[in-house]
């Protein structure tokens, strides 16, 4: 049954316990007072009581909005420029002007782009002093790289430099402090007291650094256009440690069910002869052994992402975060710290924000009203 069908038979269901009621107080088999209270029991738990809803944080006219990035400013207030300088004056998708408008802001130099910098930074002071972060920040870790040049010194035990080289997979992830180091010093130190490090890489590039390495055998890097360049120690005498190995479990082989004849009952020994019946013939499966995971070539290029960067630095008074999201095969940006969208295509912001639903487990669309 449908929930409108429902909901129509409510009043119907209403009157005909009232007049049951009344029949019943006429007879005199219920008191006046047995009446009301059961005619206030069906009001009370058929009325749905509408609960009152705060005011939207959105409805505030005097709320301090999170600025948008410099180069949405410089967009959105030159957009009739772009569209009679480029398109010669036609109304045109709101994709194809951000389009452009990116290609002319990317080509900018940094004095044509100040103004726009400096009033975003002016903006984004305002709104910070206005919604103070409930959560406190992670103070940032100091990190001064300290390239060693061409001349490096050798500790005892270690072999190198290896140049343009590098050693695979990073043995203690890719932190500050951790598996990362800004110096050459701090990273031997590092690399000593673990077993399961065969050496040290520096790298030069995006990921400028010491890190410590699992593998003890240098790689040439082949790149035809390196953003950087790769020297690598080893540790000599260096043994790989041996991994536990897996565990598993025998596959059990299926064994053929064995036929059964049956004997011709004494009863009916003037029958003709019945072919016995037999049980059906499972054939055997072979059994598959599982090989042992091989390990896959772990060549380590400039352009690998590591998400989990612990010393990621903090973007908020430059880009507005934001990322991709999807309801109903209709694709939205959204800024992930306010829930705000944002045209996918025009990146122009909208009147609409995403409520996540915690008892069913899903985000919807709402409108900033709501």
């Amino acid at each position: 049954m449908s929930s409108s069908a429902s909901y129509t038979k409510v009043p119907a269901l209403k009157q005909a316990f009232f007049d049951f009621l009344n029949e019943k107080l006429e007879d005199s088999a219920i008191t006046q007072d047995a009446y009301d209270e059961m005619t206030g029991w069906f009001n009370q738990n058929t009325k749905k009581e509408r609960k009152k809803r705060s005011p939207a944080r959105n409805d505030d006219p005097n709320r301090v909005k999170r600025p948008v990035p410099a180069s949405w400013m410089f967009r959105d207030e030159n957009r009739q420029k772009i569209m009679d300088e480029h398109f010669d004056g036609e109304q045109v998708k709101g994709s194809m002007i951000a389009g452009k408008a990116k290609e002319l802001w990317d080509s900018m130099s940094a004095e044509e782009k100040e103004p726009y910098e400096t009033r975003h930074a002016e903006k984004w002071a305002a709104y910070k002093e206005a919604n103070p972060s409930s959560t406190p920040t992670k103070p940032k870790v100091e990190f001064n790289f300290v390239e060693k040049g061409d001349v490096f010194g050798v500790p005892d035990g270690w072999e190198g430099p290896f140049y343009n080289k590098y050693l695979h997979k990073y043995a203690d992830g890719y932190s500050i402090g951790v598996g990362r180091f800004a110096t050459f010093e701090e990273a031997i130190e590092a690399a000593e007291k673990m077993e399961n490090c065969g050496g040290i890489t520096m790298d030069t590039g995006s990921r400028k650094g010491y890190t410590l390495r699992k593998s003890n055998d240098p790689q040439t890097d082949l790149r035809e256009s390196p953003t950087g360049k790769y020297v690598s120690w080893t540790k000599k005498h260096f043994v790989t440690p041996k991994q536990p190995e897996k565990k598993t479990k025998a596959k059990k082989t299926k064994v053929p069910a064995k036929k059964v004849e049956k004997e011709p009952s004494e009863d009916y020994t003037d029958m003709p002869d019945l072919e016995p019946a037999t049980a059906s013939q499972q054939e055997d499966e072979p059994v598959v052994s599982k090989n042992e995971d091989a390990e896959k070539y772990d060549a380590e290029t400039e352009s690998e992402s590591d998400d989990s960067d612990s010393d990621s630095e903090d973007e908020d008074g430059e880009e507005l975060k934001v990322t991709e999201w999807s309801f109903k095969n209709k694709k939205y940006l959204v800024d992930t710290e306010t829930n705000q969208l944002y045209d996918f295509d025009t990146q122009d912001p909208l009147k609409k924000h995403r409520k996540y639903y915690a008892d069913k487990d899903t985000w919807k669309l709402k409108s900033n009203k709501d």
